[in-house]
């Protein structure tokens, strides 16, 4: 019986990830560095810290990752300003759905509280949310099941009883590490068999998780 679902945001509710990724490359090429398009693909699920390792495990401990990660902040905060929070497809119905159906909702996020607040204010729909997760609060990232384990805490509820929504590797692997219902909706990074020990369902995008909890065994679907 599934009684919560618990997201992802960049890449699974939000289309940053796109973003991201000119915006390292305007990062690298500020400060000299050859920072690629895979570069940047690998650090998805990442939290900062652990974009950090991962860029100075690269390019050196002279790698000014601060100053890169404000360009990148900078890039895609200015973006969003001007156009928009730019949801990703059936994210609206998705949460209207959930919250007509009664479940317990919560973000796990890798990224920081600030920015997450930031986004869903501009996108009016914190109150969508019944708890936020964010990197900064569990000890160990994703892939570890830290961060997906404390959202369902947040809720009171068991994880055998939520469904995590994710786009990366590292956040799939954390939410079978959790014992939750792992469903990848694709974003930059294609399903592929290495992810099949972590992924229980895959789906197109988020209007696919509506009809999959409407033929769940589950009380709570109206």
């Amino acid at each position: 019986m599934i009684q919560g679902v618990i997201f992802d945001m960049d890449g699974l509710m939000l289309d940053t990830e796109t973003l991201a990724i000119p915006a390292w490359l305007q990062a690298g090429e500020t400060y000299g560095y050859p920072i690629t398009e895979e570069h940047v693909r690998h650090t998805f699920g990442f939290s900062v810290p652990g974009m950090q390792e991962y860029f100075t495990s690269l390019f050196g401990p002279d790698f000014p990752f601060g100053k890169a990660l404000q360009i990148r902040k900078d890039y895609v905060n200015d973006w969003i300003d001007e156009n928009g929070v730019p949801f990703k497809p059936g994210l609206l119905n998705l949460l209207s759905f959930l919250r007509d159906g009664g479940y317990k909702t919560a973000v796990a996020t890798s990224c920081d509280l600030e920015r997450v607040t930031r986004y869903f204010r501009q996108g009016e729909i914190m109150d969508f949310f019944d708890a936020i997760v964010t990197g900064e609060m569990v000890p160990r990232s994703k892939p570890f099941p830290d961060i997906f384990l404390k959202a369902a805490e947040r809720l009171d509820l068991d994880p055998s009883v939520c469904v995590g929504l994710e786009d990366s590797p590292a956040g799939l692997e954390s939410i079978s590490r959790a014992g939750m219902t792992s469903i990848m909706i694709p974003d930059k990074i294609p399903y592929s068999d290495a992810l099949k020990p972590f992924v229980n369902l895959v789906y197109k995008d988020l209007n696919d998780v509506i009809a999959y909890l409407k033929k769940a065994d589950n009380p709570l679907n109206l």
